[in-house]
């Protein structure tokens, strides 16, 4: 039974909550802002450190803790949603100060394997 459930969460997310979310997306990731930022500060991300950021949604998150943890660091932003993955990394495009990866939960990477 928890597989089913687990199916239909993952359904909805790739269909219209998803899309529901990704058309309002940078009214909610303004709105979390505040609280990411906080967030972040309590964690004392430093530069060269390696992070994973679960549930990225649009990537703004996840560009903010890529923007503390510098060239030298990483972050792997997942979520279940591929259509906010794909605004994320539209989004990651304009940004290059440290490596940005984004997939999609279950996707695999270019090397094969499943993240």
């Amino acid at each position: 039974m928890a597989g089913d459930k687990t199916s239909v969460f993952a359904d909805d997310w790739s269909g219209e909550m998803g899309q529901r979310w990704l058309r309002n997306v940078d009214h909610f990731e303004a709105m979390l802002e505040p609280i990411g930022t906080a967030l972040l500060d309590r964690a004392a991300i430093a530069p060269g450190e390696r992070i994973v950021d679960l549930g990225c949604g649009g990537g703004a998150t996840s560009r903010a803790i890529a923007a503390r943890v510098g060239p030298q660091g990483a972050v792997l932003g997942l979520d279940i949603s591929p259509d906010l993955i794909v605004a994320a990394r539209a989004g990651r495009r304009r940004f290059s100060r440290a490596a940005l990866f984004l997939r999609r939960c279950g996707e695999r990477d270019t090397a094969g394997s499943t993240l």
